[in-house]
């Protein structure tokens, strides 16, 4: 193990590469093992279910996503017509919710009815995390 360690204490490039290559292997041996063993499941959950929008978003979507080793995430090699009504759709459903939550938080300021801290965090929760998600639908 020492002569894995530079005088720093810092792992070799070459000993990140092995241990690198072994994460690889371990990850899609669970990932072939999940299948093996979820494959009856998604035949009776999935391709024998009644058609749904989810359905048909998932099979025109799925030709199109690949692993980056680079950017190390699933990545869409390029962009179907669909995936701007995709968009389009997910970002009035989001601006719905968040406009309805300020309506109500301002609702219960100014009628003094509810004055929880549960409730309080809540309405907090949600405006924070409509305000942290916009940043990365840019």
């Amino acid at each position: 193990m020492h002569d894995q360690l530079s005088a720093s204490g810092e792992i070799s490039s070459a000993w990140a590469g092995v241990l690198t290559g072994d994460c690889l292997v371990a990850g899609f041996t669970v990932l072939v093992w999940d299948h093996i063993c979820t494959i009856d499941e998604e035949i009776q959950f999935w391709w024998t279910a009644a058609p749904s929008a989810v359905k048909y978003m998932f099979l025109l979507m799925a030709p199109h996503i690949h692993y980056d080793p680079l950017a190390k995430a699933c990545v869409v090699s390029e962009r179907p017509s669909v995936m701007s009504i995709i968009w389009i759709f997910a970002l009035t459903s989001e601006t719905v919710v968040f406009v309805l939550t300020l309506i109500k938080v301002l609702e219960h300021r100014a009628s003094n009815q509810i004055n929880n801290p549960l409730m309080d965090s809540l309405h907090y929760g949600q405006i924070i995390y409509n305000v942290v998600s916009s940043q990365f639908t840019r």
